[in-house]
């Protein structure tokens, strides 16, 4: 018999090759080795696109196939062609073959996985490799804000929409995140909540578990009747905390699937990205930010997580204007990195300087009328991109971009 079934929550999920090249050799080849469970033979079938895969042998009951084949795409974000759902043949009570519902053809998906593959690399170089898993976290979480949209169509649901095309729902930044955590050999999962329609992650560290939710860490914006993205804007509230938190009314998540692992870890409750609310760079074994400020000065600081201390490398005097001359007190300019330089902005101006603090350069100006001013902005392969405007919740936004002169962004250091 052939029975349909259909996901509620869309799985989204991407592909790494690896191809190995062996040295001829006398003996014959070994046979390749069967599947020894339901999970490695669906996602054999999974990773080969194939239209029905054999779950003959494995006495799957027909109870079980929902909990199977969520349980192998929750955990192989690599696999991003899963579409909404699959239908499945039975007999007397157990599978025997289920059939995939793909959202391409097998050339199409054959197409997209080098590009997939280059975006994946392009992340992962973004890690610093050698610093703790905490701060790798970090990172990511990073990376994925500031590249990452929030996708307002709703229709971007898996980690290629999210690293390739730029745009994706919560499971879209979830996935992405879950694969350069496998990447970086840090333990996850993928949490939802059907409460909340909504998904987010879990990691372990040093035995302990954390919640990290990327989504609501790239805020939008309301602009009268519509939302947007914010350029730039990178929080870290949903960083690294425990259940107690992340349930708290400020955090407000609930719901959330009872199996999931207990998050008891405590060690970054009073971390020092908190007040962070741009992105933070590494360089030569420290993390440089601005932390929220309150008043006319902004300080751009080097944290070290050996220490746990942090010290002043620039300071920055700026303030904003509103409308009614109101003013922005709480403003906080935005920081960016370019090569082996900072970047931050002024309302009217964006500047660099080494991570030393030294050598001050202007890389733009803007002649500005009334009270607008730059309140968004980001570097997006090695252009800089802005957004000026009256006040940062207002309607009429301009965006620009600068190609920026001088050794292109690399590796994380």
């Amino acid at each position: 018999m052939l029975r349909r079934h259909y996901l509620a929550r869309a799985l989204c999920l991407c592909l790494l090759l690896t191809v190995c090249l062996v040295p001829l050799s006398w003996a014959a080849p070994a046979p390749a080795r069967l599947p020894a469970t339901a999970e490695e033979a669906l996602l054999a079938g999974l990773e080969s696109v194939e239209g029905e895969i054999d779950l003959s042998s494995f006495r799957v009951p027909i109870s079980g196939v929902g909990s199977l084949f969520e349980r192998v795409a929750n955990t192989h974000p690599e696999l991003f062609y899963l579409g909404g759902g699959y239908s499945y043949k039975y007999k007397n009570g157990y599978i025997v073959a289920l059939k995939p519902v793909y959202t391409a053809s097998k050339e199409v998906i054959e197409a997209r996985r080098p590009v997939f593959a280059q975006a994946v690399a392009k992340a992962f170089a973004a890690v610093p490799k050698n610093v703790s898993p905490a701060e790798q976290v970090l990172a990511v979480n990073d990376y994925l804000v500031s590249h990452i949209s929030y996708d307002l169509t709703y229709a971007a649901r898996n980690a290629y929409d999210a690293l390739v095309n730029r745009t994706a729902v919560c499971e879209g930044y979830s996935l992405a995140f879950g694969l350069l955590m496998s990447r970086l050999g840090i333990e996850w999962r993928l949490v939802s909540s059907a409460k909340m329609s909504h998904a987010w992650n879990m990691v372990k560290l040093n035995g302990a578990w954390y919640h990290v939710d990327v989504t609501w860490n790239d805020p939008i914006v309301k602009r009268d009747a519509r939302f947007s993205d914010m350029l730039g804007r990178v929080r870290h509230d949903y960083l690294l905390i425990p259940d107690s938190v992340i349930s708290d009314a400020a955090h407000g998540h609930t719901g959330w699937s009872p199996d999931a692992p207990k998050a008891t870890g405590t060690a970054y409750v009073n971390a020092f990205w908190l007040n962070v609310t741009t992105e933070i760079i590494h360089e030569a074994g420290k993390w440089y930010y601005i932390p929220a400020s309150n008043g006319l000065t902004h300080t751009i600081k080097a944290y070290d997580f050996r220490t746990g201390s942090s010290e002043v490398v620039h300071t920055i005097s700026a303030r904003w204007n509103a409308r009614g001359r109101n003013t922005f007190w709480g403003r906080t300019p935005y920081l960016a990195r370019h090569g082996d330089r900072l970047l931050y902005n002024t309302p009217d101006r964006v500047f660099s300087l080494r991570f030393d603090g030294t050598d001050l350069r202007e890389v733009l100006a803007e002649s500005l009328t009334g009270l607008n001013a730059i309140y968004e902005m980001a570097v997006r392969d090695d252009v800089l991109h802005y957004r000026v405007s009256a006040a940062p919740q207002a309607a009429d936004v301009t965006e620009k971009r600068s190609a920026l002169i001088g050794p292109p962004a690399g590796g994380a250091q």
